[in-house]
Formats: C-alpha cells, structure tokens, sequence
C-alpha cells in the first residue's frame, strides 16, 4: 500500500503493534464471552429505551459503565416473570 509506505518506520511498527494488540484484545475477549456460556449477549447498545419498562435512562448508562465492577459492588436485576428484564440485554 503506497500510503503505508509513505509513513515513518515508527508509525508503520505503530500500526502493527496496535493491530496486534488489538486483534489479541478481541481473540481473550471471544473466549472468555465462550468461557462462560452465556445465553444471550449482552450489548448496550442493543436496550430497546422505546419499550416502556420504568428504566431510569443515566443510571442504566452508569451501570454500563462498569465502575461497580472496579469497586467490588455487585448489581441484581430483579423482578417478576415478564417484566422485561431479560430484555435489558436482548430485544
């Protein structure tokens, strides 16, 4: 690739050492979410808002945040059969 080329040596080894860091990054990642059996895939982005289900919109995007994780805390998702929380992380 004649752009590539045109950069220095040191942002050619750059890019390779983010694509491999990277590509390293997303292989742990695939097997850990394979490690743990996970029924459904949970995404963020994937929460359906325009269903009404009472979810307060910031504090869901706090929780997605992960910070409890850092801090030790554990978060419970609880309510009757039906309520959506399922849906939470499936549409």
């Amino acid at each position: 690739d004649p752009e590539v080329m045109a950069l220095s040596f040191a942002d050619r080894l750059s890019l390779l050492v983010d694509a491999e860091w990277t590509a390293r990054h997303n292989r742990r990642l695939q097997r850990r979410v394979q490690e743990a059996h996970l029924r459904l895939l949970a995404l963020p982005e994937d929460v359906d808002w325009q269903t009404p289900r009472g979810l307060n919109a910031s504090q869901m995007r706090s929780l997605f945040q992960g910070t409890w994780i850092g801090i030790h805390q554990t978060v419970l998702f609880t309510g009757p059969t039906g309520v959506g929380k399922t849906c939470l992380y499936a549409h």
